[in-house]
């Protein structure tokens, strides 16, 4: 059994764990195959997957019998462009091959091409047709069994497959690479009006297990069995966010902050080209929609137009080298004067595009003709600034969480403003896995100490609501929370199983999770992604501090006390809790320096006293005798 069935990650019985999803891997609402319809083509055939981005599924005027596979931007590792096709154990629904016996194992994901016109390439070029390929094992995703394969098959003109490449698990390939293979097509019965090619892997049928990547397919002719140079750029990982960690910010928060979080966006290139290497150009404009109470108002705002990036090593012009990634940042940061002091929520479209003359006639040969190689010279990527944060990109490749009763598991959130704000609601995304009867959590909110969840401020139960294609579902709080500083929104587990939160792997935020197994709070060092929770703030009559900025140096006296002490200063909003997270209850006595304060029922163990002074939130830890 694949070793990523569950992730495991303090022992044997551990219980922190990623899980494979099923289902909601995009619009799978049609997911009949296009056959008859489809007539066969001449050369060339091409396809990296770019021009399908966002369906969940690849082009199915190029591929038919295709809808197993899994088109995402989360599962691999620096490919040769943004988008490939996933193969696991799931069919064209989502769901699993075979859902009943777990270690089954057969062909499971296939991609079959559109007929091809073979019958049509002179005699003379028949030496030089060849399909070539880029494949990557594993990547972000599940391992392979021992065994199980990729494999290409080719369709001779009796309608007989014959299997021509494989790669198993076996062959040790690096999961953080891509490969690439040429494979000929030289045998005369391929040379008919309706050839076609296959792939597909064999594989555990009960899930999504055992993947193997691919991108970038290639069938021409005039081509030899070293050729890998193609007239091609490519952009081949999106813009990472302006706003540092976060994907999304409450406005309110970002108009304090945005100077000191705001991030020299990112996003990677891939060579193909060889020869003639020139430098490219980009160009990059943010389009903002901002909704006021006067309405709806669109702008259009270019942050850089036809700059040439400089490589400061040599003072020249920057190229992107064959075979390589070059990881390209942009020269301006968002730019602070575009928002409107009036918007209640903002949508930001931000666009890149290279311009690196893949179409110049000196490499762009009619051969080509007419493949579009621009296709992966823009990217887009959009972002919410409304009234929640989020660190992931919407898209959950994994789920994550704990699975056994009274285990507790937290994700982290800076909160950006210079006052404390209200939480009212907690947007959890819990996808379709496992036992699908109604199960309850403790919804909490921790604040924090030293970076790690503290005490519990807010804690409620919930009816999990589990739904499928990366919907949210909206948890209201029983009562508004508010926050400051570092803050932890999760929850405690009310009985056994796994209940896995989505798990976005395309952006890395894993130091901000946290697990509570047996009293103790650990920090998750092996788990890679983004939790999708998100926490929004509204208006509400908030009277919980859920967190202070740092450990401010106050003391309380007498400490230790018999339930009476006093606090220095001109304390304010005085709250007192128990470790647990529940509420101390006490009466408050003015004094010439400070307030005199006496538990009503006091009880012998350790309390946290929080309260404001003069705007500033404090914090002190005392033991009750």
């Amino acid at each position: 059994m694949a070793v990523g069935l569950f992730l495991t990650y303090s022992n044997l019985f551990a219980q922190l764990v990623q899980v494979p999803l099923t289902g909601g891997r995009g619009n799978f609402s049609n997911a009949t195959a296009r056959q008859s319809e489809l007539k066969p083509i001449a050369l060339p055939f091409w396809d990296d997957f770019s021009f399908t981005a966002g369906n969940g599924y690849v082009n199915d005027t190029l591929w038919i019998n295709a809808k197993s596979t899994w088109v995402n931007n989360g599962l691999t590792i620096d490919p040769p462009s943004v988008f490939v096709a996933t193969f696991d154990g799931l069919d064209s629904l989502g769901k699993p091959y075979n859902p009943t016996d777990l270690l089954a194992k057969g062909f499971a994901d296939k991609m079959t091409s559109r007929g091809i016109k073979l019958d049509q390439i002179p005699v003379t070029e028949k030496t030089s047709v060849f399909l070539s390929f880029y494949f990557q094992y594993q990547g972000n995703g599940e391992p392979s069994d021992r065994d199980d394969n990729l494999s290409l098959w080719f369709k001779d003109a009796n309608g007989s497959w014959e299997k021509v490449f494989e790669a198993t698990s076996d062959d040790n390939y690096d999961p953080k690479k891509f490969y690439y293979r040429t494979i000929a097509i030289r045998d005369e019965k391929y040379f008919h009006s309706g050839f076609q090619f296959r792939f597909q892997n064999f594989a555990r049928l009960s899930g999504p297990y055992d993947m193997w990547h691919l991108d970038y397919v290639y069938v021409n002719y005039g081509r030899t069995a070293t050729e890998k140079s193609m007239p091609d750029r490519t952009i081949s990982a999106p813009l990472t966010s302006p706003f540092g960690d976060y994907t999304a910010i409450p406005l309110r928060h970002l108009r304090d902050t945005l100077n000191s979080i705001s991030t020299l966006q990112t996003a990677k290139l891939f060579g193909l080209l060889e020869n003639n290497l020139q430098p490219f150009r980009y160009t990059t404009s943010l389009i903002i929609t901002e909704r006021t109470p006067a309405g709806v108002n669109t702008k259009k705002v270019i942050i850089e137009n036809d700059e040439v990036p400089v490589n400061p090593q040599t003072g020249g012009a920057q190229i992107i080298e064959p075979f390589k990634t070059l990881e390209l940042s942009l020269k301006k940061k968002f730019p602070d004067n575009t928002l409107s002091p009036d918007a209640d929520s903002v949508s930001v479209t931000m666009k890149l595009g290279i311009n690196t003359a893949d179409s110049n006639p000196q490499t762009y040969l009619p051969k080509y003709r007419p493949i579009n190689f621009l296709y992966n010279d823009t990217t887009v990527r959009k972002f919410v600034l409304s009234d929640f944060y989020s660190s992931d990109d919407g898209e959950a490749e994994f789920g994550a969480g704990v699975n056994k009763n009274a285990n507790e598991l937290a994700y982290g959130y800076d909160i950006l403003t210079k006052k404390a704000d209200t939480v009212v609601a907690i947007d959890i995304y819990f996808p379709q896995f496992g036992d699908q009867s109604n199960q309850t959590l403790n919804l909490k909110i921790w604040n924090s100490a030293e970076g790690k969840p503290l005490t519990a401020v807010h804690q409620q139960t919930i009816t999990v609501v589990r739904n499928a294609q990366n919907r949210f579902s909206r948890f209201v709080l029983s009562q508004p929370v508010l926050v400051q500083g570092r803050v932890y929104f999760g929850w405690k587990r009310t009985s056994d199983g796994d209940l896995p939160v989505g798990l976005d792997k395309s952006r890395d935020n894993g130091k901000k999770i946290w697990y509570n197994l047996n009293g103790e709070w650990l920090q998750n060092e092996i788990l890679s992604g983004s939790l999708m929770i998100r926490p929004v703030f509204g208006k509400g009559a908030g009277d919980v501090i859920a967190s202070v900025k740092g450990e401010t140096a106050v003391s309380v006296w007498p400490n230790p006390n018999t339930g009476q002490f006093t606090i220095p200063g001109n304390p304010e909003d005085i709250r007192i809790l128990e470790p647990t997270g529940f509420f101390v209850e006490f009466t408050t006595e003015d004094l010439s320096e400070g307030k005199l304060i006496r538990m009503t029922r006091p009880s012998p163990g350790l309390k946290i006293v929080l309260w404001n002074d003069q705007g500033n939130f404090r914090k002190s830890r005392i033991i009750v005798h």
